[in-house]
């Protein structure tokens, strides 16, 4: 557990100052360019922020069928971009669910040492 706990800790601390770089990044080059396209293309490829803006203009270019013409275009970017935050948010959050299995069962291991060992000292 205490392995594990270490490999996930490291990994996000990793995670973390990437999409921090890559954060600083995006609002240097994307808010500054030309267009929604020129910035998305000067996001590094595989970012989460490339990935969100180019949900964002995947759902300008297929805006159409019946459906859809009951939605309007904001509130269909809008759902699209919501949707692939959602989806980063998600892959940020891999590993905290044994974080928290591993947080709630050590007070109870931790227990169980001590009486294990208590009752070692006491038949001895």
């Amino acid at each position: 557990m205490s392995m594990g706990s270490w490999y996930i800790l490291i990994t996000k601390i990793i995670d973390q100052v990437k999409l921090s770089g890559q954060a600083t990044d995006a609002r240097a080059k994307f808010w500054k360019a030309a267009s929604v396209q020129a910035g998305a293309a000067s996001l590094k490829e595989g970012s989460p922020f490339r990935f969100i803006a180019d949900s964002g203009i995947k759902a300008t270019e297929h805006h159409e069928g019946a459906l859809l013409e009951q939605i309007d275009l904001n509130t269909w970017v809008s759902m699209s971009i919501q949707r692939a935050v959602d989806k980063v948010q998600s892959r940020l959050q891999d590993g905290l669910a044994f974080l928290a299995t591993v947080g709630s069962t050590a007070p109870f291991v931790g227990l169980f040492g001590t009486v294990w060992g208590i009752y070692h000292a006491l038949t001895a």
